[in-house]
């Protein structure tokens, strides 16, 4: 795949490649309630959850003390809706587990942009390497990705890789220097203004 754009200088021009999609679950739900390091009492003293600390102690005062991913599930289930109060907007999706695996690849570093349909849905940056934003990050929602504290971005990106599983495509381009990386995913955004940018804004 290749994208051009004028940077206002000269008229630029690169060449993606693109990395397959593995993906290992179709769908899986409820993740949050996996969350089970934490009780519902040491939950509710972290700053972003201390609003609700008043309302969990006057109406489940017997359940303060069990895991908090349990605790929010037997909410759900219950079709009690406080259960949403401890999670992110993106928290309680339904979510896919998928991975890249190359060597030549997996340990680069530099641009990535998903693809629907020949569309260009979405521009991102990698500062680590490849392996560990797809397949330790987008493609392998983690249960306190799904909290207020957690990461929403990874929770709503996997939803929409999901949602598009079948038309979805993944290109890739290496870059070295930081600052060249972050110029160039901010040149790319404002050029081609991809969908899934605007929406998780």
């Amino acid at each position: 795949m290749n994208i051009q754009f004028h940077n206002g200088r000269e008229q630029v021009s690169f060449t993606f490649t693109e990395l397959p999609i593995q993906f290992q679950v179709d769908v899986y739900t409820n993740v949050f309630g996996r969350k089970n390091n934490k009780t519902v009492a040491q939950t509710i003293l972290h700053k972003r959850y201390r609003h609700l600390a008043a309302h969990a102690k006057a109406h489940y005062s017997r359940s303060l003390q069990i895991p908090v991913g349990c605790f929010l599930l037997q909410l759900k289930n219950s079709e009690d809706s406080f259960y949403k109060k401890f999670l992110n907007d993106c928290g309680d999706l339904e979510y896919c587990r998928f991975y890249i695996d190359s060597r030549e690849w997996g340990t680069k570093k530099g641009i990535y942009v998903f693809t629907y349909d020949d569309e260009k849905k979405y521009v991102g940056r990698c500062l680590n390497s490849f392996e560990k934003r797809f397949n330790s990050g987008y493609g392998c929602i983690s249960p306190k990705n799904c909290f207020k504290d957690g990461q929403k971005t990874n929770c709503h990106l996997n939803n929409l890789v999901l949602t598009n599983k079948d038309g979805l495509r993944l290109f890739v381009y290496e870059m070295t220097d930081t600052e060249e990386i972050k110029l160039l995913e901010r040149n790319l955004i404002r050029v081609l203004n991809p969908e899934w940018n605007i929406a998780l804004r």
